[in-house]
């Protein structure tokens, strides 16, 4: 194009001399010479880098935002229905006291009667209808649960740093990632309860949280499909055979530690340094925008905190995200 007398652009990405990668923009633009001469190109190279990893974040966020806004709407959606079964299953409950007095009233009336409650079922529908009843209420609840759980955990509905409790922010995330790793592994969420409240951005710290449990749930994955198993194939393993995640959140001195650990593939040495850098990813070409440990580490930096890698000793990643316990008040609590 600069020959034809066009300018032209081109984005490229390059590793810099740390190590890290950026992404750099080069402008061609054809120039007559002053004096008559043979048209030239002039060629800058400028470092874009930051404004990518921007660019990315905002759009991350507007993404998060509408999904934010549909989660929300579909929880609404879900809980009307819900009142009304649970209302008709209090409907059912009056219903069956009246088929038990009638059951009573007929077996007082002697072998005549009894034999006409056994005719119609009573005494069975008696018998069976309260365990379905219950089994009702407690899938109910569960989805109740969920829903729940995805409420509060719906990006950009907090925007302010407010004492959280941790622990239960970590309940809530097991809940909505539960269909993701039922199959692949057991999470058990291990809060210590004297860890106080912390001050953060619920909605934020979540989603670093989600993504480091995502990632934990993949890595899983993938070792069970490197040993030769069908990974996430939708077919049920025993319990003995499923990985293991721990969520742990514990009083680390003055910061508050959540702690993500996975008996994963872990990380391999030679790229320990880069995990954290925008756009890093190991994952296939469209499964994976090296975006996830990047936000975490935004989000950690952005609270005051930090976050961590180490290898664990069994094999896996533990990754801690530590946040303040304090928020400018120089009062740890």
């Amino acid at each position: 194009q600069a020959r034809g007398g066009q300018g032209g652009r081109l984005e490229f990405r390059r590793s810099g001399a740390s190590g890290d990668e950026q992404v750099l923009l080069l402008r061609l633009a054809p120039e007559a010479a002053p004096d008559g001469g043979a048209p030239h190109v002039v060629a800058t190279c400028q470092d874009i880098t930051a404004r990518k990893v921007m660019e990315a974040r905002l759009a991350a966020s507007q993404k998060l935002d509408a999904i934010g806004h549909l989660a929300g709407g579909v929880a609404h959606e879900i809980n009307t229905p819900i009142q009304y079964v649970l209302s008709n299953i209090d409907f059912i409950g009056r219903m069956l006291e009246r088929l038990t007095a009638l059951a009573s009233e007929l077996s007082r009336q002697g072998a005549e009667g009894e034999a006409l409650a056994a005719r119609h079922g009573l005494p069975d529908a008696i018998l069976e209808i309260p365990p379905a009843l219950a089994d009702i209420r407690d899938g109910l609840a569960r989805v109740s649960g969920i829903v729940e759980a995805l409420r509060k955990l719906i990006p950009g509905r907090h925007g302010s740093i407010r004492p959280h409790d941790l622990g239960a922010l970590l309940h809530d995330l097991a809940t909505v990632t539960r269909a993701e790793s039922r199959e692949v592994a057991e999470v058990r969420v291990e809060p210590d309860p004297a860890l106080p409240p912390v001050p953060c951005d619920a909605g934020e710290v979540s989603q670093a949280l989600l993504n480091l449990l995502i990632n934990a749930i993949q890595s899983v994955a993938d070792r069970r499909g490197r040993d030769g198993r069908p990974g996430r194939d939708p077919v049920a393993f025993k319990d003995s055979e499923l990985g293991l995640i721990r969520l742990r959140a514990f009083r680390d001195g003055d910061m508050a530690a959540v702690e993500v650990a996975d008996d994963g593939v872990g990380v391999p040495e030679n790229i320990r340094t880069k995990i954290f850098d925008p756009f890093f990813t190991t994952r296939a070409v469209g499964s994976g925008t090296g975006h996830g440990l990047a936000l975490v580490q935004t989000v950690a930096h952005d609270h005051g905190g930090s976050v961590t890698y180490a290898p664990a000793p069994e094999g896996g990643a533990v990754f801690t995200l530590r946040l303040p316990l304090t928020r400018g008040t120089g009062e740890t609590p």
